[in-house]
């Protein structure tokens, strides 16, 4: 074990901090008008399905709005795909369970693509870890 200055505590030797953005990108969900419809039917992830559940969403209970093709190839998650409340339970951490094409997440949520998916468990756990911390104090 070797003392990090940045972390202030002991970590395994070769062991180095970086931010999590070095693994992925985060961006913030779509925002859209009801009142002006594209004509692509999409499932979308709100809030109340995150709070709904507490490691997957069933995408059986998902809404479906319209939107046009750039918002959906913009906006449409993917398999390996974190999905992060903004509001509500803030910072909750959620996946999808047999999620369907053009699923979109909302302006209320932010969506975690990692570039090697072989860190999801790891980083999903770990991100769930920082959701008890900040639902617990």
């Amino acid at each position: 074990m070797v003392y990090s200055e940045e972390l202030k505590r002991e970590i395994p030797e070769g062991w180095e901090v970086k931010s999590l953005g070095e693994f992925g990108e985060f961006k913030n969900g779509v925002n859209y008008d009801p009142s002006t419809p594209g004509i692509i039917p999409c499932p979308i992830i709100n809030v109340r399905n995150i709070s709904a559940s507490s490691f997957f969403i069933e995408s059986n209970n998902l809404d479906v709005i319209y939107l046009d093709k750039k918002d959906v190839e913009k906006y449409a998650i993917k398999e390996n795909d974190i999905i992060i409340a903004r509001s509500g339970i803030s910072g909750a951490t959620r996946l999808m369970n047999n999620y369907k094409e053009n699923t979109l997440f909302c302006g209320f949520t932010i969506r975690y693509q990692l570039r090697d998916y072989q860190l999801k468990n790891k980083v999903f756990f770990y991100l769930k870890s920082i959701e008890k911390m900040i639902s617990s104090g």
